[in-house]
């Protein structure tokens, strides 16, 4: 009996029913094989470059705070500005401890007098005397009296025995334990002024002295310059100053008379309103409570630095 028009005909194994037949499930095993295969191999590879990479990691460099930044920056230029201010004030030091200038009324010489030498001497009474080199001829013309203490009880400051205050000194700034530290001392000067200095003294270009016998030490500088004298590190020995103007530039020699009569009044223990009926010196000069025997004086004359005279003398009680 032959089938029906719509019957399909039998099927056989080797009928091509395209590609999604019966050898499927084998096709996708290997895609999924392959696919598996490439995310292994990718992980492998992504793995290792990471390993690589943490072999050769160096942390990054720590990021700042800008305030902290601001501060470092602000502290860096005040120690640059203090270094600064250090380096200002050592040139002023050094400035400083060089010798004053020579005055433009007097010819310019070297600060230091060390070893000043003087280019005359002479005797004036008891006085001798040494002229250096921008001594003028107004000072080579002056004459220097003999001190008399007698006649000089009080400072001349005031009026005396017919002499005015005008033609003395001024009484300054005193000190009385002047250079006890360490014997070593700045001795300065103003211009226009003098010190006077009771005491043992090594001072370069002016003189040297010390107590010795009972014979104290005297010294008054008198600067007529226009700048400050500066002796750096001198020997003095716990000794008594006072500093002031002198009044007269024309008639010094007077101030240094005056000057140092009434020095040598006190330290010789002469009755006068300082010293009076003989009692206690007042300092106890020369260490002991009488006063000294005599007195070692000096005197200098100066331009800043410059020393242009120098007078030396001895008187006894």
């Amino acid at each position: 009996m032959n089938a029906p028009f719509f019957d399909a005909p039998p099927r056989t194994d080797t009928d091509d029913i395209g590609p999604f037949d019966a050898n499927i499930p084998n096709r996708r095993r290997i895609f999924w094989a392959v696919l598996i295969g490439l995310i292994v191999i990718a992980v492998v590879v992504v793995g290792g470059i990471m390993f690589l990479k943490s072999l050769s990691y160096s942390p990054p460099a720590p990021t700042q705070d800008p305030a902290i930044g601001a501060l470092v920056a602000n502290q860096n230029q005040l120690a640059t500005s203090q270094a600064q201010q250090g380096e200002v004030l050592a040139a002023m030091a050094t400035q400083l401890a060089q010798p004053t200038a020579t005055q433009p009324v007097i010819a310019a010489t070297p600060a230091t007098q060390a070893t000043a030498i003087a280019v005359s001497q002479l005797t004036i009474g008891k006085w001798n005397i040494s002229y250096f080199a921008g001594v003028t001829d107004q000072m080579k013309s002056w004459i220097f009296k003999d001190l008399d203490p007698a006649l000089w009880p009080v400072f001349p400051n005031v009026d005396n025995a017919g002499y005015p205050a005008a033609n003395g000194v001024e009484y300054g700034m005193a000190e009385s334990v002047f250079c006890q530290q360490d014997q070593r001392c700045d001795f300065e000067v103003a211009a226009r002024h003098y010190r006077l200095f009771t005491g043992d003294f090594k001072i370069d270009g002016v003189g040297v002295c010390h107590t010795k016998d009972g014979i104290g030490c005297a010294l008054a500088v008198f600067n007529v310059g226009d700048v400050t004298a500066f002796w750096g590190s001198q020997e003095m020995h716990d000794g008594f100053t006072v500093t002031g103007r002198y009044w007269n530039g024309d008639v010094l020699p007077h101030a240094v008379w005056a000057l140092l009569s009434n020095t040598v009044s006190n330290m010789l223990n002469i009755n006068s309103p300082l010293n009076q009926n003989s009692g206690a010196n007042a300092g106890a000069n020369c260490s002991v409570p009488g006063g000294c025997i005599g007195v070692d004086g000096t005197f200098a004359i100066t331009s800043g630095n410059q020393v242009l005279v120098t007078g030396h003398t001895i008187i006894n009680k």
